[in-house]
C-alpha cells in the first residue's frame, strides 16, 4: 500500500527536517503584510501560514498554467485559504453564530450584512474578512478565462460555505455526527477544487476533460482531508471540536460514543483512539481514493495533468500533513 510507504518515511529525523524546512520559508512581502494584519484579529500560527504557502506552491505546480499567472494564483489561493480559515474559526466558537451568519454573506450577499448585530471586536473581524475577499476577488476577476469559469467557481464556493455551516452544526450538536455526511461535506473545506478553478481561469482547459479532472480533484480533496485529520485531530478533541474524520470513525466503529467524546477526559479519549483501528480504517479510505485516481487517469488522456507527477505530489502533501501533527 502507498500509505504504508509514506508512514515508513515518518522517521524522527525526517519529521524534524520537514518541520525545519517549513519554519524557514519566507513569505513574499505582500503576503507578510496580510499575515501581520491578520494577527490583530486571528489566532492562527505563523507556522500555518508558511505551511499553506508551501502547499499552495506545490499544488499550483501540478497544472499547466502560463508562467505570468503563477505567482498571482499562489497569492490568490493563499488569500482564499485565509478567508476560509477566518470563517471556519468562527464556526467553532460557542458564541459565534451571529458573526458566522454575517461572514457567510460576504461572497454573494454582502449588501445584506447587518453590522448592528455585532460588537466592536466582531465588526473588526468582519471588516478584515471583507478586505481579504475584495483583494482576492479583484485578482481573479482579471484572469483571462474568469467569465467562462465563474459559474462553476461560484458553485464550488457555495459548497464550501455550506460545509462551514455543517461544521458549525456538528460543533454545536455532536449527535449529528455520521460517516455519510462527513464524506459528503467535510472534504470540500480542503479547497483543492477552488484552487483548480483559479488555475482554469488562467489557462484554456478543455471542457471535454473537465468532468474527469474535477473527479480527480474531488478525490484529492478527500485524501487531503484525511491528511489534515491526522495532523489536527488531537488538538481538535481538546477543543471539543468533533467535526473530524477520526472522531467520526471512532463513533462509527463503536470505539467511543458521542457522550464519551463530550464528557470523558480528553487524554483518555486520545489514548483510546490511538489504541484502536480508527487511523488504520481512515487510511484505507486514502488508499481507495489514490487507486481511484489511477483508474480515472488510466481511462482518460488528460493533457492538462501529468499523472505521475500528480500522484507523487499527493503523497508529498499527505507527508506534509503527517509531519505537521501538533503544528497546524
Amino acid at each position: 500500500m502507498i500509505i504504508e510507504k509514506i508512514l515508513k518515511r515518518l522517521t524522527p529525523e525526517r519529521v524534524k527536517k520537514e518541520i525545519e524546512a517549513i519554519q524557514k520559508i519566507e513569505l513574499p512581502l505582500e503576503l507578510q503584510k496580510w499575515v501581520k494584519e491578520y494577527k490583530k484579529i486571528g489566532k492562527r500560527s505563523e507556522f500555518l501560514w508558511r505551511w499553506i504557502y508551501n502547499a499552495d506552491k506545490t499544488v499550483t505546480d501540478l497544472f499547466n498554467i502560463p508562467r505570468k499567472y503563477y505567482y498571482s494564483i499562489i497569492e490568490t489561493s493563499f488569500l482564499f485559504h485565509m478567508l476560509t480559515n477566518l470563517i471556519d474559526d468562527v464556526s467553532e466558537r460557542t458564541n459565534g453564530k451571529n458573526l458566522l451568519n454575517e461572514l457567510l454573506k460576504i461572497p454573494f450577499n454582502r449588501e445584506y450584512i447587518k453590522l448592528n448585530r455585532l460588537n466592536k471586536e466582531e465588526r473588526m473581524y468582519l471588516m478584515f474578512t471583507i478586505k481579504v475577499w475584495r483583494k482576492m476577488e479583484k485578482k481573479f476577476n482579471k484572469y483571462p478565462y474568469c467569465k467562462e469559469i465563474k459559474e462553476l467557481y461560484e458553485y464550488d464556493l457555495q459548497q464550501l460555505l455550506n460545509t462551514t455551516k455543517y461544521s458549525s452544526l456538528i460543533y454545536h450538536n455532536p449527535y449529528l455526527i455520521n460517516k455519510t455526511e462527513y464524506w459528503m461535506y467535510l472534504p470540500q473545506n480542503m479547497q483543492f477544487i477552488n484552487v483548480f478553478d483559479f488555475c482554469c481561469m488562467c489557462s484554456k482547459f478543455s471542457f471535454k476533460n473537465i468532468g474527469a479532472l474535477r473527479e480527480i480533484i474531488l478525490h484529492t480533496q478527500k485524501m487531503a482531508r484525511i491528511g489534515n485529520d491526522m495532523g489536527t485531530w488531537e488538538r481538535e478533541v481538546k477543543k471539543d471540536d468533533f467535526a473530524n474524520g477520526i472522531c467520526v470513525y471512532a463513533v462509527n466503529l463503536g470505539v467511543l460514543t458521542i457522550d464519551e467524546l463530550k464528557k470523558e477526559n480528553k487524554f483518555k479519549i486520545i489514548k483510546k483512539i490511538k489504541e484502536s483501528i480508527v487511523e488504520e480504517k481512515i487510511f484505507e479510505e486514502w488508499e481507495r481514493s489514490y487507486c481511484k485516481i489511477k483508474e480515472i487517469t488510466k481511462n482518460n488522456t488528460l493533457r492538462e495533468l501529468n499523472v505521475k507527477k500528480f500522484l507523487f505530489t499527493l503523497e508529498k502533501i499527505t507527508l506534509y500533513h503527517l509531519v505537521s501533527r501538533g503544528y497546524i
